[in-house]
C-alpha cells in the first residue's frame, strides 16, 4: 500500500486545492489498476451472502468517465454483485447510459451530483476536473430547486430508461420534504419516503402505472395511470385535470391526505371517454381513481 508511486509532497494549489485525482484514477499504471481492482472486488464480495445490496462507486464521485467504466466492469466481473447504482456527474452519467456495453451494467440511476433549478436551467458540474461537489458549488451557483424540477429530472430518466430504477438524491434547497417525496414517486422514482395507505390498494395499483401528464402541467399536477386499471394524481393546487378520452371505464374517486396516507373523502364516481376536472378538498391532495 505504501509503494503506489504517488507524488511526495502532495501537489497543492494555494495550500487549498489538492491535485491527486489524476494520479489516483490513473488506471494506465498497473500498480494503481491492481489495487483499485482488489478494493472494488472486495467491496462486492464482502456482501456475498446478502440480498438486496445496491453497490455505488461513492456518494461524492466527481471523477472521470474512464474510471467509472472501469469500476462498472470490475463490479460486473463479480458473480454476486447484486444491483449497481450509477452515481456520477451528469456528463459521466449520460455517457455511460448511452454506451451499449456499460449501460447494461447499471440497475439504478442515482440523480445526486446535478439538478434542474426552479427556473428550468440545469446545474451540471463536469466530471474529471479535480473539483469536489462543494468546490463546484463555489464556482457555479447551484440555485434553488422546486418540486416541479425534481419531478422533471426523475421523470426524464425514468421514461428514457424504463428498465432501470431512478432515485433522487440531488439538491432539495427550499423544497418541502413531503411534496418532494411525492414528486419523486409520481415521476416513477424509487425509495421515495411517502406514507403507507392502508385503506386502499394505491401502491399495488400504481406499480403498473406510468406518468401520463404533460410537461406543461408539472407546476400544478402530477398524474400516473393506465387505461382500464386506474389513475393516481397529485394535485398541487385545488383541482386536477384528467384526460380520459381513451378510457371508457367508470372509476370511484378517492381523495387522500399526502402526509398521513388517510382517505379524506370518497367523491362519487367518474366515467371515462372525455376530459375531466376534479375539485380537490384541499391543496396538495392525492386523487385516486379505482375501478
Amino acid at each position: 500500500m505504501n509503494q503506489l508511486g504517488f507524488a511526495e509532497k502532495t501537489v497543492f494549489s494555494g495550500d487549498k486545492r489538492v491535485y491527486m485525482a489524476e494520479q489516483f484514477y490513473d488506471i494506465t499504471r498497473p500498480v494503481i489498476r491492481e489495487y483499485h481492482s482488489k478494493f472494488i472486488r472486495q467491496s462486492v464480495n464482502v456482501f456475498h451472502d446478502n440480498n438486496g445490496v445496491v453497490h455505488s462507486i461513492g456518494l461524492e464521485y466527481t471523477g472521470p468517465l474512464n474510471f467509472m467504466n472501469f469500476w462498472l466492469e470490475e463490479v460486473n466481473a463479480c458473480d454476486n454483485h447484486q444491483l449497481v447504482a450509477l452515481t456520477a456527474t451528469k456528463d459521466v452519467q449520460d455517457s455511460v447510459l448511452k454506451d451499449k456495453k456499460h449501460t447494461l451494467m447499471v440497475d439504478v440511476i442515482d440523480i445526486r451530483q446535478w439538478h434542474y433549478r426552479a427556473d428550468g436551467t440545469l446545474y451540471e458540474p463536469q466530471g474529471g476536473v479535480s473539483l469536489a461537489l462543494r468546490q463546484h458549488a463555489r464556482l457555479i451557483d447551484p440555485g434553488t430547486v422546486s418540486c416541479a424540477s425534481v419531478y422533471r429530472a426523475v421523470r426524464e430518466y425514468r421514461c428514457k430508461y424504463p428498465d432501470k430504477a431512478v432515485v433522487y438524491n440531488g439538491s432539495t434547497i427550499r423544497v418541502p420534504r413531503n411534496a418532494m417525496n411525492w414528486a419523486i414517486f409520481m415521476a416513477g422514482g424509487s425509495f421515495a419516503k411517502i406514507p403507507p395507505i392502508d385503506e386502499l390498494p394505491v401502491y399495488e395499483k400504481a406499480s403498473s402505472f406510468s406518468p401520463i401528464d404533460r410537461q406543461t402541467d408539472m407546476d400544478t399536477q402530477w398524474v400516473m395511470g393506465a387505461v382500464g386499471k386506474g389513475y393516481l394524481g397529485y394535485c398541487v393546487k385545488n383541482e386536477i385535470n384528467l384526460d380520459l378520452m381513451g378510457d371508457r371505464e367508470t372509476y370511484k374517486v378517492f381523495w387522500i391526505d399526502p402526509d398521513k396516507g388517510t382517505v379524506i373523502k370518497e367523491d362519487g364516481s367518474v366515467r371515462g371517454g372525455g376530459k375531466v376536472i376534479l375539485k380537490a378538498p384541499a391543496e396538495s391532495s392525492i386523487c385516486f381513481l379505482q375501478l
